[in-house]
């Protein structure tokens, strides 16, 4: 039941991971639908008033049906520094019980993001087990249905960022929802040090006309050949928001 607890990590890491970092470019379809969102109102409007929400699990890790249910808290930012320059600080708290094989545990894990305060961009996230993201690209500021994208990050084995275990891929892609909403769906590749793909997790946001926006869903699967799980656990997990 460690692997379950090792996976929670993982995913509050990549939760906030998804937000992204700074600068990148759009590739935009060639038909899209009129309506356009602004990605730095709803990132600006989620990490200024921060979220509560209910969550669902369900999946199968190394063979076991795995359910459960929690909540996952975002602290609203708060002014601070990272590496000399002006910051916001953002943590996302994830707590709640997972059951698989019968037995139930429970599970808390924490990640922190810093923000860029002018663009609301992640300048780097760092996970409970001290592992870093950081991102050399984003979300555009402005998305429509049809947008699509993509840009790299790098993990590095702790927060002073002096040695990398591994890359990210975040790919974006936006459909249309109602006339005043958005689906923007970021699926975030994760490659160790060997070259291998070792976890993937897809969140899905949804984004709204007056700026404001929530995640929807998240889900995290993961092929066992080493990452940031260590390579001992194969399956996949669905976070559901209530």
């Amino acid at each position: 039941m460690n692997s379950l607890k090792s996976l929670s990590a993982v995913l509050v890491l990549l939760v906030l991971a998804a937000c992204g970092g700074n600068g990148g470019s759009p590739v935009t379809s060639p038909t899209p639908a009129p309506v356009a969102m602004s990605m730095k109102k709803v990132m600006q409007s989620l990490a200024t008033s921060g979220y509560s929400y209910n969550v669902s699990m369900s999946g199968n890790l190394n063979g076991y049906a795995v359910s459960g249910s929690g909540t996952a808290v975002m602290s609203p930012a708060t002014q601070t520094t990272w590496n000399g320059a002006p910051a916001l600080s953002e943590t996302l708290d994830l707590t709640g019980q997972l059951t698989a094989n019968g037995i139930s545990v429970p599970f808390s894990s924490t990640a922190t993001s810093y923000l860029d305060p002018s663009t609301y961009n992640a300048l780097v996230t760092v996970g409970a087990n001290g592992t870093a993201v950081k991102f050399s690209g984003s979300w555009p500021d402005s998305v429509t249905a049809g947008s699509t994208g993509s840009f790299q990050g790098v993990i590095y084995s702790d927060s002073n960022m002096t040695a990398q275990v591994g890359t990210i891929t975040a790919a974006y892609e936006v459909t249309a929802k109602t006339a005043t909403a958005l689906n923007a769906k970021t699926v975030l590749t994760y490659t160790n040090a060997a070259g291998q793909t070792a976890e993937t997790a897809t969140t899905t946001y949804q984004l709204n006309s007056d700026g404001t926006g929530k995640i929807t869903s998240i889900e995290v699967a993961t092929t066992g050949v080493g990452g940031l799980l260590g390579g001992n656990v194969t399956g996949d997990l669905v976070f559901t928001v209530q």
